[in-house]
């Protein structure tokens, strides 16, 4: 690793960042591609290292693009101050950043170029007058190893970035292992599993009934997506839906199932099973889409159902620093007719103050604070304190993971209005909620 000369500047200007003046994504990838074959020629080693700022968009949205762009500016200059002329750094996206590290005299140079990075980028930057520290996070990716190509070898370092991240650590990096191979490997049999569903239409909505604890009648249901395997058997959303929302087809699976969704409540309108309301998982890559609401719109008046029906579970994730861009959003939601819910409460970070501000209706407290290894609330405390600060704020409370009746009984004692689980029932397709419906309108179940 040579970083006497700084010798990465780029030249052509149609392969170069215009904000930042680095390398882009085309650059990037083209020196990686001769890299490898020096490499293979010479029996030398290279490191591909992917940089991921923390909190950036919380940086741009509070202080503005401007402020943004200046960030993303200094954070290059620190990079290509540590890169030598063997090496290429580029801008791949957003607040990402590529390095390659084009010749090194052992792999273990590669960490202590990411240690130096990481420091580099603690050093506060003056940004609109303001001092800002940054942390960042960089995954790293050796050649020669178990990658055979660009394409791989890129893979792994964004992998390793993303482990890191996972972890929730902060100016960390990580090296690409067996272990993480082995969840690579994992993501892409379950993206090919997933395209095969998609085009051969072996994707399907469960429907998990949710009831009013003062009389136990089911008011409505969360659709549910299952992936149905060759053999029959039913993949559960938390076995892929990491790898959807990695790859894109997050979006395209949320299209179908509002569609879906929306057609159901039709049909069973038509054959007279009572209003219920659905509940419909809305990922942060759909509510980012620029037509979002339009296209919603349309389903529902092509449909034409009451989009009150229609309840839109968001992660408390999009509502921790919601900018107000995020916050018109939702209200153009609300005042549409759909309601909002703030999905698995009390996993994120969203304070009782900020939720005063948000157009929301209700609060899904996570299942891991009402399921516990025994029959009772697993966690009591935080259960009571989530639904008395959410009926202090006049929101309802539905409650995931009811399974016994010590659970029931505790719940509704402390006025949680709604529940889930399956002390009423599974997960189970549109007609089998229908036929429940129908035995407990008759006292059967």
């Amino acid at each position: 690793m040579n970083q006497s000369t700084g010798g990465n500047a780029v030249h052509d200007e149609s392969r170069q960042d215009p904000l930042t003046g680095l390398g882009d994504r085309k650059r990037f990838e083209d020196a990686l591609d001769s890299a490898i074959a020096k490499a293979n020629r010479g029996a030398t080693s290279l490191a591909v290292l992917f940089l991921d700022l923390n909190r950036f968009r919380e940086i741009n949205d509070r202080l503005g693009h401007s402020a943004g762009d200046q960030l993303l500016q200094a954070v290059a200059q620190r990079i290509h101050k540590l890169t030598g002329e063997c090496d290429v750094a580029a801008r791949m996206g957003g607040d990402e950043f590529g390095i390659l590290l084009g010749s090194l005299d052992a792999p273990e140079d590669a960490a202590v170029f990411a240690a130096l990075l990481l420091d580099a980028m603690s050093v506060p930057i003056m940004v609109e007058h303001q001092s800002l520290v940054v942390s960042a996070n960089i995954g790293i990716a050796s050649f020669p190893g178990s990658a055979s190509s660009r394409i791989e070898l890129m893979q792994q370092a964004d992998a390793a970035l993303y482990e890191v991240k996972k972890a929730g650590e902060q100016n960390s990096y990580l090296h690409f292992s067996p272990a993480i191979q082995s969840q690579l490997q994992r993501h892409v049999d379950i993206e090919h599993q997933l395209r095969l569903a998609i085009s051969e239409r072996r994707i399907q909505l469960l429907y998990q009934p949710q009831f009013r604890f003062r009389d136990k009648q089911i008011v409505g249901a969360e659709a549910l997506l299952r992936l149905k395997q060759i053999d029959g058997h039913l993949l559960d959303a938390d076995k892929f839906i990491t790898t959807a929302g990695k790859t894109g087809l997050i979006v395209e699976l949320g299209q179908w199932v509002s569609q879906h969704v929306c057609e159901q409540i039709k049909t069973w309108d038509r054959v007279g099973v009572p209003a219920l309301s659905i509940a419909v998982n809305i990922s942060s890559r759909e509510l980012n889409l620029p037509n979002f609401l339009n296209d919603l719109e349309q389903r529902i008046e092509r449909a034409a159902i009451d989009p009150r029906r229609i309840e839109l579970d968001l992660a408390e994730a999009n509502f921790v620093d919601a900018d107000a861009e995020r916050i018109a959003l939702l209200q153009a939601i609300g005042r549409v007719g759909f309601h909002i819910a703030i999905d698995d409460y009390g996993t994120g970070y969203s304070s009782p103050s900020h939720l005063k501000s948000l157009p929301v209706q209700r609060l899904k407290i996570d299942t891991s604070f009402i399921c516990g290894a025994g029959s009772a609330v697993a966690d009591p405390v935080v259960v009571q304190a989530i639904i008395d600060m959410a009926h202090s704020l006049g929101l309802e409370v539905i409650a995931e993971g009811v399974e016994t009746i010590e659970q029931f009984e505790y719940l509704r004692a402390l006025g949680c209005d709604y529940g889930q689980g399956f002390l009423i029932g599974q997960p189970m397709s549109a007609e089998a909620l229908h036929e429940l419906i129908c035995r407990r309108q008759q006292g059967k179940a």
